[in-house]
């Protein structure tokens, strides 16, 4: 967990105080260990799934965090961070050794309320690539690290969501992952009470809304989409 709209740590999580969440105190280095008792115990696989903000648009900062170059290196750099922690476990009996679902209530949010999120569609309206290089650079040395020749990104949302499933496959490429969207996110979850529903509609809508943004288009696309219950 990034803190969603808190991209500076608190200091008990960032000892050095250098804005990264320390790799040691990540809580999947917890979750892990815990899942994998769990599995003797049931005689069965189960899946660690880490929820993982690297934006926040639900009463949430994200337009401010896009748009501030130190609280968009930040992210970038724990993003990293916990892409490395969660690669670490992967081992002969966990091909996959943990799932992420990204960013609950950012694509929803942004569809409910496109007006608020028109600025970092344009061009040069976030600086991706000079801070997720920031974060790269900046970062401490970490377990399975090493620094990539970068890809070039649009400097707008629709780079900045490439960059973040470009991390993913870079630095996590045994981890399966994918975005959350919300059955609200048309404008209202009230359809679903209507006698009427039109599911279909509703389900195009989304998908029309998050194939706009190239969510799931190009190099490093996510394996699947996660849906919230009604609310």
């Amino acid at each position: 967990f990034d803190g969603g709209g808190d991209p500076i740590p608190a200091a008990e999580v960032d000892t050095n105080g250098d804005g990264f969440l320390d790799y040691d105190s990540l809580p999947i280095h917890k979750t892990v260990p815990l899942v994998h008792e769990i599995e003797k115990e049931a005689g069965r696989p189960v899946m660690p799934v880490m929820v993982v903000y690297t934006a926040n648009a639900s009463g949430g900062s994200a337009v401010s965090d896009l748009q501030n170059s130190q609280r968009l290196r930040n992210h970038f750099g724990n993003f990293i961070t916990q892409c490395l922690a969660a690669q670490s476990y992967k081992d002969s009996d966990h091909a996959v050794p943990a799932t992420f679902v990204l960013n609950p209530d950012f694509l929803g949010a942004m569809q409910q309320e496109p007006y608020g999120y028109t600025g970092v569609r344009q061009a040069n309206s976030v600086d991706v690539n000079v801070q997720l290089a920031a974060a790269i650079n900046a970062l401490p040395e970490l377990p399975g690290m090493s620094s990539p020749t970068l890809p070039v990104f649009s400097n707008d949302l629709y780079g900045y969501v490439q960059a973040i499933n470009y991390i993913v496959r870079q630095f996590a490429p045994d981890v399966a992952f994918g975005w959350q969207t919300n059955v609200w996110a048309t404008g209202t979850a009230d359809w679903l009470l209507k006698a009427d529903a039109d599911p279909v509609a509703h389900g195009a809508a989304i998908a029309a809304f998050i194939d706009e943004l190239g969510v799931y288009s190009g190099d490093y696309a996510p394996d699947f989409i996660a849906f919230d219950k009604f609310e």
